[in-house]
């Protein structure tokens, strides 16, 4: 059985490196258990090509079969667990669910003190295929466009403030007309999709707002994650670009403060998607609509605690 997942997930992505990266083990692994499937059935199931694999008559048929296999068992499982009465598996990326959802989850169980949620911090791609083979019932994701093929169940504007360590803008006070050289932060995954001509927070952000006064940029770091970005801005090692979401939580301990004197940019949104329409789970509705409340309380307050307005 296990020989027939892996060769699913092969025929589904048409590349054994790519299955293997899915599967987190290696190549060799995954080309191994195709060859040993192939000896027991007798056939060839794949075509390979420089490209990677094709599948062949009897690989079609074959991959098929385990499309049933694997519906079956999600719907089987699926129901199992609502009987169950198993835990709302939400999923979002390390940066919110560090910085903002985690501080503030105890607010859900106060209100809703039957639901049981099981929060994952991961970065990827939303799509349905990723949610049904993990079990994700909400993904929590960040971007400007549409997600094709997963139900969108609200979304929330997010706006974005450049932060520094308050010793940081101290000197950008004091030195008047002179540049201050700073670094600029980037989390380079901010959003996994292209977005016309922007390639990035900080482009978005000086397309409205112009360079960063008061400052001579002489490097720009780049992270993976806006956490990190957040946390290098803390120790005094340049300018991060703050969502303020989840730079709220650091504005009220007073480890960042606002880098410059302007209005917040709108950026990205956070996207809640499921792969079930709204009304389909009241676990899930009920999540949702303290999420999108929470979310945007958060902004107010950090907004309120700024001085500036959403623009």
């Amino acid at each position: 059985m296990s020989d027939l997942w892996i060769f699913r997930a092969v025929a589904r992505l048409g590349s054994i490196t790519a299955a293997a990266a899915q599967l987190h083990v290696t190549q060799g692994a995954v080309s191994q258990r195709v060859l040993r499937l192939e000896q027991r059935l007798g056939v060839n199931l794949f075509t390979r090509e420089h490209t990677g694999v094709r599948l062949t008559a009897s690989g079609g048929l074959l991959a098929r079969s385990m499309d049933d296999v694997s519906a079956s068992l999600q719907s089987a499982l699926t129901q199992i667990q609502r009987l169950e009465r198993r835990a709302l598996v939400v999923s979002c990326s390390p940066s919110v669910a560090t910085e903002w959802l985690m501080p503030n989850l105890r607010g859900f169980y106060r209100e809703y003190p039957d639901v049981e949620l099981q929060v994952r911090a991961e970065m990827t791609t939303p799509s349905v295929a990723w949610m049904d083979a993990e079990g994700v019932d909400v993904l929590i994701d960040y971007g400007h466009t549409a997600v094709e093929g997963v139900h969108e169940l609200a979304r929330v504007q997010e706006y974005t403030l450049p932060v520094c360590s308050p010793e940081l803008r101290r000197r950008l006070d004091e030195a008047g007309d002179t540049l201050v050289d700073v670094e600029l932060l980037h989390d380079s995954a901010a959003w996994p999709e292209p977005f016309g001509s922007i390639a990035n927070e900080w482009q978005e952000w000086m397309a409205v707002r112009g360079p960063v006064p008061g400052v001579n940029v002489i490097a720009e770091r780049r992270f993976n994650l806006a956490s990190l970005a957040y946390q290098t801005a803390i120790y005094g090692e340049g300018i991060a670009l703050g969502r303020i979401v989840s730079v709220q939580r650091l504005l009220e301990s007073g480890e960042l403060v606002a880098a410059v004197d302007a209005d917040l940019v709108s950026s990205a949104s956070h996207r809640v998607l499921a792969r079930e329409p709204a009304g389909t789970d009241a676990r899930a509705d009920r999540f949702v609509q303290w999420l999108t409340e929470s979310l945007q309380q958060t902004q107010q307050d950090s907004a309120r605690r700024l001085g500036v307005v959403p623009r």
